[in-house]
């Protein structure tokens, strides 16, 4: 493979933030999967990527610029940990907690204010 096969076959963009979808759907296979066969350490047994890599390379195939591998979903579900580490934590710290109805937390100005600084 040359280098310009490889950029090509990797791309430069993020895909789960650039096809519509795809995050939700590896979410929604992944809650299936643990349904199914549960976890293996912090992460998913192996039967279970290989059926999310199958399931997301044939739902998705006109729209991926390559095939999605077990790297790659590992990667995004060790991201989606991190972002809900920090969600949750930040719920936490609401002392409210999260509002279905918005969509959102239930923090006043002066509480986002101190968050952030």
């Amino acid at each position: 493979m040359d280098k310009a096969e490889g950029s090509k076959r990797r791309g430069g963009a993020h895909i789960f933030t650039t096809i519509d979808g795809l995050s939700k759907r590896f979410i929604d296979l992944s809650i299936e999967e643990v349904g199914k066969e549960g976890y293996s350490g912090a992460s998913l047994k192996q039967i279970s990527w290989k059926r999310i890599i199958e399931a997301l390379n044939t739902e998705f195939k006109g729209t991926l610029p390559y095939d999605l591998d077990q790297k790659a979903l590992k990667n995004h579900w060790d991201s989606l940990k991190k972002k809900y580490a920090v969600w949750r934590t930040i719920a936490g710290l609401s002392g409210h907690g999260y509002n279905d109805s918005t969509g959102r937390l239930d923090w006043p100005e002066s509480k986002w204010v101190e968050v952030i600084k």
